[in-house]
């Protein structure tokens, strides 16, 4: 026979018995670390069932006049479309003299000026407190 078409055996880095135990080892790792969440998740009731969690209420308010897009998106109602119109109405037209000014902004009407209200800043109110003037 031709030496050059015979092969060399190939030497392993490591030898077959240790890559037995190896993947056996990883093995029983994968199955204790699976047993330990399930564990904790449900027996310690780290777990949280996103299905049937509370809703958190987070109580914020936005200032018209600083708050970018982004910002803008998290009011009731309003999307990316939506909040990027009232960042330009602000560029184009100036800040915004008091809340019902938004109504300026192509749609916003009424009824979405009133769910949006609890979570503008009130300009007027936060104007006259620093003042000491009372509207009430």
């Amino acid at each position: 026979m031709n030496n050059s078409t015979q092969s060399a055996p190939r030497r392993l880095l490591i030898c077959r018995n240790d890559q037995v135990t190896i993947a056996g080892l990883g093995f029983v790792a994968l199955v204790l670390l699976i047993t330990c969440t399930v564990c904790w998740s449900t027996l310690l009731g780290v777990g949280v069932d996103i299905d049937r969690a509370t809703p958190l209420e987070v109580n914020f308010q936005v200032d018209l006049d600083r708050a970018d897009w982004p910002e803008l998106t998290l009011l009731p109602g309003i999307g990316p479309a939506l909040a990027q119109r009232i960042v330009v109405s602000r560029r184009n037209d100036g800040r915004f003299v008091d809340i019902d000014a938004l109504l300026r902004v192509k749609g916003i009407g009424p009824v979405r000026l009133a769910r949006m209200r609890p979570y503008l800043v009130d300009w007027k109110r936060r104007a006259n407190q620093s003042t000491g003037i009372n509207e009430e």
